[in-house]
């Protein structure tokens, strides 16, 4: 699993985490879309062509190693990675960072008037999942086997 808050640098590690898998072939990876390489686990697969089908049952039958992304708070992870199947590698950044970029994000999209002062309202009153409930909780199992803290 690649996991982290949103806007944390998920992209960045989805990438790195693909090219190291790949045995570095960068001309191979880059033929393939990165929600290909690296499924989304909360949505759904719609590269298929096919109706649409959970990332997790078209993962099931691919070969290892099995990569796919996540924003999901630890808790929810599926169970086998949190009892020691596979490997995570979750990726933290500052919140001040994670707002700031998000705010950017919304200033490229056309369709929303998003102002900083309603971005930064947002985060600070959010419920449950905002980047103080979410990292700490992958912060406490840093030191287990199968998860990196970058």
């Amino acid at each position: 699993f690649v996991s982290a808050y949103v806007k944390s640098g998920t992209t960045w590690t989805q990438q790195i985490v693909s090219l190291v898998t790949a045995g570095s072939n960068l001309s191979e990876i880059s033929k393939i879309p990165i929600l290909q390489r690296v499924p989304w686990l909360e949505t759904i697969n719609v590269f298929s062509g096919e109706e649409a089908t959970p990332t997790v049952a078209k993962l099931k039958d691919s070969p290892s190693p099995r990569l796919m992304k996540t924003h999901l708070p630890y808790r929810m992870l599926p169970k086998q990675a949190r009892e020691g199947k596979g490997k995570i590698i979750y990726c933290a950044r500052n919140p001040k960072d994670v707002i700031v970029s998000r705010h950017n994000m919304s200033l490229m999209d056309d369709e929303t008037n998003t102002t900083w002062q309603e971005i930064l309202k947002t985060y600070l009153s959010s419920e449950p999942g905002f980047w103080w409930d979410v990292v700490p909780e992958y912060w406490r199992h840093k030191d287990d086997d199968n998860l990196l803290f970058i």
